[in-house]
Order: C-alpha cells, then sequence, then structure tokens
C-alpha cells in the first residue's frame, strides 16, 4: 500500500464532491473541445478550395500543421485548470503545481524521458531492427526549435490532465494504487484511435501511464512527468525520426528511423511505443520507480502524522 503524498492529501483535502463518471466525461470533452474549434477553422480556410478533406490533412499533416496541433494542447491546459480550479474546487498544491525543486526536477524528467527512449532504440539498434540515417540536412531550425516547445505544451497537457487531474482526483477517493492503475487505463483508452494501435501498443501506452504516474507520485512534481513525457515524444520525433504513437511523420528530425523486422519488436505503423524494445524499457522502469515509491511512501507516513499534530 502506498500512503498519499502532499498533493493527494490536498485533493482530498479541497475537493468539492463530483461524479467520477461526470468527471471523466467533462475532462474527456475538454480535451477534444480544442479539435472541435480546430476543425472548423480549417474549414473556414479552405471552404472553398477543391478536393479538400479536412481527414486527409490531419492523418497526413506537414509539419506545420502538426505545429499548430501541438501548440493547440494550451487551450486543453487552461480549460483543465478552470475544470479543477472552478468545478473541483481544487488548489495550486493538488495539482502538483507547488514544488520548490520544480527547476531541477523538470531537468531530470528531460534526462529521465530521453534515457528510457534511448535505451529502447539502442536495443533495437543491437539486433539490427533498425537503421538510423542522418537528416540534419532537412532540419529548419526555427522549426526546430518551435517543435521543442510544442512538445513541452503537450507534454505538460497530458500530464497535466491525466495525472494532476485524474490520477489525484481517484487517488484521493480511493485509494493511491487505484488512482495509479485507473489514471493510466484511460491514458491508453485515450490513444485508441491512432494509426497502428493494437493489443501491444495498448499495453506499452498503459505501461508507460504507469512510469509517468510514479514519476508524479515520488517527486510530488508535475513537472518531473510533464518533462519525461515531453522528452519522450520529443526524442522520439525529432531526435530520432519515429512515428509518435501512430502520428506526426515529422520531417524535422536529426535522424529518420527506419524499421527492419518482426513488428512485435518494432512496432511497426504504430512506432517503437508499439514494440517490445519500449516494454522492456518500461517494464525495468516500473520495477524500479515502484521500489523507490515504496521508500518514498514511508517519508511520506512521517509528514502525514506530523501535519495531523
Amino acid at each position: 500500500m502506498l500512503n498519499e503524498n502532499y498533493s493527494i492529501r490536498q485533493t482530498k483535502k479541497t475537493l468539492a464532491k463530483r461524479n467520477p463518471v461526470i468527471t471523466v466525461v467533462i475532462l474527456f470533452l475538454a480535451m477534444e473541445i480544442p479539435g472541435f474549434f480546430l476543425a472548423m477553422i480549417f474549414r473556414s480556410f479552405f471552404a472553398n478550395e477543391e478536393n479538400f478533406d479536412l481527414l486527409e490533412i490531419l492523418n497526413n499533416p506537414d509539419d506545420k500543421i502538426l505545429l499548430f496541433l501541438l501548440f493547440m494542447t494550451l487551450f486543453v491546459v487552461i480549460l483543465g485548470f478552470i475544470f479543477g480550479k472552478f468545478f473541483q474546487k481544487r488548489n495550486l498544491e493538488s495539482f502538483g503545481l507547488k514544488n520548490p525543486n520544480r527547476k531541477i526536477n523538470y531537468l531530470r524528467g528531460l534526462v529521465l524521458g530521453f534515457a528510457m527512449l534511448a535505451i529502447a532504440v539502442l536495443l533495437l539498434k543491437i539486433i539490427g531492427a533498425v537503421d538510423l540515417t542522418n537528416n540534419l540536412a532537412n532540419v529548419s531550425p526555427f522549426i526546430f526549435i518551435l517543435f521543442i516547445i510544442g512538445w513541452m505544451i503537450q507534454g505538460f497537457e497530458e500530464e497535466f490532465m491525466i495525472r494532476s487531474i485524474l490520477m489525484n482526483y481517484f487517488a484521493s477517493l480511493n485509494t493511491v494504487f487505484l488512482g495509479i492503475i485507473a489514471n493510466s487505463l484511460i491514458f491508453a483508452i485515450l490513444h485508441l484511435g491512432n494509426d497502428g494501435f493494437s493489443f501491444l501498443p495498448f499495453i506499452n501506452i498503459f505501461f508507460m501511464g504507469l512510469v509517468f504516474s510514479f514519476l508524479f507520485y515520488i517527486s510530488d512534481d508535475i513537472m518531473l512527468s510533464a518533462a519525461a513525457h515531453s522528452m519522450w515524444n520529443f526524442a522520439q520525433g525529432n531526435i530520432f525520426g519515429i512515428s509518435v504513437s501512430g502520428n506526426f511523420p515529422i520531417k524535422n528530425s536529426i535522424f529518420k528511423a527506419s524499421f527492419i523486422g518482426n513488428d512485435m519488436f518494432t512496432g511497426g505503423d504504430f512506432g517503437i511505443e508499439g514494440g517490445l524494445a519500449v516494454t522492456f524499457v518500461e517494464i525495468t522502469a516500473i520495477i524500479i520507480l515502484y521500489k523507490l515509491a515504496k521508500e518514498k511512501s514511508k517519508e511520506y507516513e512521517k509528514y502525514k502524522r506530523l501535519e495531523d499534530l
């Protein structure tokens, strides 16, 4: 059993009573509403053009459209914050936004996110399942920098919505363990519509949700998991040139990855997140992080006793 950390205790302390199903539905709508307005914007710009197919554009976008999609997630963050602050009546501490070590934690998250992805790529390289070719000639420095910012926003958006809001919400209503499992399942379900999605990608996305959840729980700082999430996606798309969760075939990448052999190892159309190389990295990380979470849980119990005095 894992004891409640400070942000979960703050969630329990300030949370207004809300139905769990309604909570999840509203959050899902908050994540989808910006996409609805995006579709309207596209239609208004291109309505008079022949052969305009919005679905085709979104399924096969160029880098500028991808950047637009990433920056659009900022509106999701705003909607999520409004939801948590005014609908759930929660404070900043309950979101894991007040950790005094958040700057150094963000740097740690960047290192962790890159290390995990690089190890998975290295494993594929060792067994001859991936070929990396230099793609620097096709990289625009300005677009590349915009991608860095875009992934920072997108990574924070998903972590804030899924971990800060949902994980701590479920943990405050039930147990920490249930909060970690429930939000990770929802995280995986949100990827159901991605290209190449199947059973193994679902398991891997669920495992990655566990990794990010443990990072958030251990640090009690959403900036750690947000940075790890952002770097994980950025390293896939803009460093190694790998499809991110079945999406985003990015042209502005340092390398271009070509997978060779069995899709079970490489992930096939879904990208490396759908393969056994990532499964191995995730399981290793989960084992390590779970042990660290158990140790941290003992500290949280001491803090709770001090607060109760």
